[in-house]
């Protein structure tokens, strides 16, 4: 049997440009495809016997759009002869005979679509092929029960997937996809975009079908997959005879062509080789789909009908993740390792020396793996690469890849990892490090770093410039943040849902960065279904794009904070921010003895207290000492610190709640911070702001001996600080005190507000009188407000008059403490008119207050 190669050159060829898919390569002669050869791709259960069988396709004509006509419409020439591929002409694909039985549109409820245009089509269906039944199945590759019928309403293959499903990526990848006309009924003709004067005139003559089709009402319309139009069944007619008609299947088949002056009529292409019409609900007719076939093509075989041509398997597939789609990328490059080296096709990368240090350039291409890869040297990324993990494993042992340039990791397969166990680079890096001019996009598969060394750096994609893309995927790390974005980065690009997950006591996205113009950057909605743990350096806006996607999203569904004490808010712009859970209001006399805290507080507890405020001198702390230097202290100016990596200043020891605060004596620039250290646990507290008083503040989380340091950036200069310390001892919780009102006796008094993580605030320590309450009772928002001067047993009244008839009351019994306190009705209650309040008790008698709803 002959055998051919058949490549059809690569050419800017579409009837309308619409994107085309990235070709796919191959060695192949320059012969292109001729008029009435064979191409088989995708399956279809022809003889429904529940066996897939192969669809042929037979080239019938080669097409472009040549010009335009009065009413701005592309008129397309067709042609016999196949060296019109080289001015730009597409090879016309129709199947060899009908693939099924369908019906063009079903009727349905939803008049939203063209179903609306005509009483009829509600009952009938509609032959306007835009929103057509028949077009969103032959264009969908959407599992069983999941294509989207755009008019709304579902034909009887609703159970079925879509047609392009039954085809493999490659062969997907040769289909193009195009604009091109379709006639309009008098129903459909004043559709936006639509064109032409006049109604297409009918006729069932093959020869004469087309008629006044340059003037027909028509629109443009963009397919992969299409029926042909009258237009094409008169081109197949003049170039192939009678191949318009079904071959060796005795029905006629749907054209996607109306009956212009009818509204559930569509034309077909009958036995008899009439062009006749149909009514579009009955599924009695064939459909013979059609398509122009990509001019960049590689196909092998004869290229009859017994033996067609076959699209040539090569590793070609998207890059983006399914919500993202950009072109295909062909993989033509393989990755082989052995013996801890690299190689491409075979050929090994020779390391080169760089920074002192031995490492592989990987030059642009696109790469896939072809086996698991063990290499135990760096690989750096200074041009464009694409890899396709190939559902393989790429294990970089004790280094990691760094990225200067464009890297876009994918996978076709489930399982396709790019791992390492063990990092010794520099602090800021990981097993992915992007630096200045560095692009890294994470599109499929997974980014792990396992390394549970102490002394290893264990992110697993680390930022340093640049920025990063996270579509899908997964980035892990087992004992650190997963995504680390230092101070020069850029941003962090996220959409869909992409796992990141850090370590369970470190963050999944920390950005050491945050600031108004470094952020998290949403371009398409969210979809992950675990929230990821933030963690940033400042208090500042870290989203933008939040506004756009997911302003109407719970935030905490998408985003929670990694660290203790500070909550994500969204500020006036319905963009994201960090807070620090806080007392936004002190008790005082002057609010009632009212503490106000920020976020959603779950308890507050009240306690007597002893509190005592000592300065940090050298009497109660002793000076950091480093290499023959030591701070020192002075009574005027506060204490000196001396240069250890940061500015050190002091030693003391604190028990767990005591609280420092210190005051620099200048105010320190917006790259500095303040930390306070345990000497023996290495645990750190960092504090970007100062209060208002220009103090930063700690507590101390543990009795421990810890250390004063600022580092700064910027500041090369450091202030002499001065600090002082709160010691409170707290008496036994007093009882019955658990709102955020006070309303018990004399005395020193703080309230602990704790928070769902842990977090324990304290209020300031206020110094109360003897509160003496008299009755009162309100009515507010369903609820009476009820004061009362002591603990005790009273009856609360809830009383509803409509027209001064009483229609429903409410009366129970319940234990109140001195102050105020909310009481709520019975769910028997109904208020419909006015609300008379009555409080009881057995020392005072009734007390009533008649209150409008």
């Amino acid at each position: 049997m002959k055998q051919k190669i058949v490549s059809l050159l690569t050419a800017a060829v579409m009837l309308v440009p619409v994107t085309v898919i990235m070709p796919i390569t191959a060695n192949a002669e320059n012969t292109p495809i001729e008029l009435g050869e064979f191409v088989q791709m995708g399956t279809y259960d022809i003889n429904e016997d529940g066996m897939a069988e192969p669809i042929k396709w037979r080239c019938v004509a080669f097409e472009k759009v040549t010009g335009t006509d009065e009413n701005g419409n592309p008129i397309i020439d067709s042609t016999q002869t196949s060296m019109k591929y080289r001015e730009g002409y597409l090879p016309l694909m129709i199947a060899d005979n009908s693939i099924c039985e369908k019906v063009f549109d079903a009727g349905g409820d939803n008049t939203d679509s063209s179903h609306g245009r005509s009483e009829s089509r509600p009952s009938r269906g509609s032959n306007y092929w835009a929103d057509s039944n028949i077009r969103d199945w032959l264009n969908s590759s959407d599992t069983a029960g999941n294509i989207v019928w755009t008019c709304g309403n579902q034909p009887p293959y609703a159970d079925e997937a879509g047609f392009l499903s039954n085809f493999t990526a490659e062969e997907k990848a040769v289909i193009n996809t195009v604009t091109q006309k379709s006639i309009l009924t008098t129903y459909d003709k004043d559709t936006e975009g639509a064109t032409g004067s006049e109604r297409h005139t009918y006729n069932n003559s093959v020869s004469d079908v087309v008629q006044n089709y340059s003037k027909a009402y028509s629109e443009q319309v963009t397919d992969t997959m299409f029926l042909l139009d009258v237009q094409q069944v008169k081109n197949v007619y003049d170039n192939v005879g009678d191949y318009y008609e079904p071959y060796y299947h005795p029905i006629y088949y749907w054209l996607r062509t109306p009956n212009a002056n009818h509204d559930y009529l569509a034309r077909i292409a009958s036995l008899s080789g009439e062009v006749n019409e149909h009514l579009v609900e009955v599924g009695k007719a064939g459909v013979r789909p059609a398509f122009y076939l990509n001019p960049s093509a590689v196909l092998y075989g004869e290229g009859s009908r017994y033996y067609p041509y076959t699209v040539v398997p090569t590793h070609t597939h998207y890059m983006t993740a399914e919500y993202n789609y950009e072109n295909a990328v062909t993989f033509d490059k393989e990755l082989t390792g052995a013996d801890g080296r690299l190689y491409i096709d075979g050929n090994a990368i020779e390391p080169v020396e760089e920074s002192g240090s031995s490492c592989l350039e990987l030059p642009d291409g696109n790469y896939y793996l072809a086996e698991n890869v063990f290499i135990d040297k760096s690989i750096e990324i200074k041009g464009n690469v694409n890899l396709c993990l190939n559902g393989k494993t790429l294990d970089m042992g004790e280094s990691g890849i760094t990225v200067s340039g464009t890297f876009n990791l994918s996978d076709c397969g489930e399982s396709g990892t790019l791992t390492s166990s063990y990092h010794t680079g520099f602090i800021e890096s990981g097993l992915v490090t992007v630096n200045e001019n560095g692009v890294f996009s994470l599109y499929r598969g997974k980014v792990i770093n396992t390394s549970d060394k102490k002394y290893s750096y264990k992110q697993t994609i680390a930022v340093i410039e640049g920025n990063i893309k996270l579509y899908g995927g997964e980035a892990v790390s087992a004992d650190d943040n997963a995504v680390y974005f230092g101070s020069q980065a850029e941003n962090v690009i996220l959409s869909g849902a992409p796992k990141i997950k850090g370590a369970s006591d470190k963050a999944d996205i920390y950005l050491r960065n945050s600031g108004s113009e470094k952020l998290i950057a949403i371009d398409a909605p969210l979809t992950n279904t675990e929230p990821y743990r933030i963690k940033a350096l400042r208090n500042d806006v870290f989203t933008i794009g939040w506004n756009k996607h997911m302003s109407e999203r719970n935030v905490n569904n998408y985003f929670v904070s990694a660290e203790k004490g500070k909550f994500i808010n969204k500020n006036d712009n319905s963009e994201l921010e960090f807070c620090d859970y806080a007392i936004t209001e002190q008790v005082s006399d002057s609010n009632g003895y009212t503490v106000t805290a920020n976020g959603t507080p779950v308890s507050y507890v009240w306690y007597p207290v002893t509190v005592t405020v000592s300065e940090v001198t050298d009497k109660n702390a002793e000076a950091y000492e480093h290499n023959s230097q030591i701070s020192a202290y002075d009574s005027e100016n506060g204490w000196s610190g001396i240069n250890d990596v940061n500015m050190n200043y002091f030693k003391i020891s604190l028990s767990e709640g005591d609280i420092l605060k210190v005051k620099p004596a200048s105010p320190l620039d917006e790259f500095s911070m303040v930390s306070l250290t345990n000497v023996v646990t290495e645990e750190f507290q960092d504090v970007c702001n100062a209060n208002s008083d220009g103090e930063y503040v700690f507590t101390a989380e543990a009795d421990g001996e810890y250390f004063l340091s600022i580092a700064g950036v910027k500041t090369m200069t450091f202030p002499t600080v001065t600090a002082t310390t709160i010691k409170t001892v707290l008496g036994s919780a007093v009882e019955g005190q658990t709102t955020n009102k006070f309303t018990g006796g004399k005395g020193s008094y703080l309230c602990e507000v704790t928070y769902e993580d842990g977090t324990v605030l304290r209020s300031d320590v206020i110094q109360t009188e003897s509160v003496e309450y008299d009755y009162s009772i309100k009515y507010e928002n369903g609820q009476a407000v009820v004061t009362v001067p002591e603990d005790g047993t009273y009856a609360v009244v809830f009383a509803s008059y409509d027209g001064g008839r009483l229609v429903s009351i409410s009366a129970r019994d319940i234990s109140l403490i001195k102050g105020e306190n909310t009481v709520s009705p019975d769910g028997g209650f109904t208020p419909l008119g006015a609300v008379r309040l009555m409080l009881w008790n057995s020392l005072e008698g009734m007390k009533p207050l008649d209150m409008s709803k």
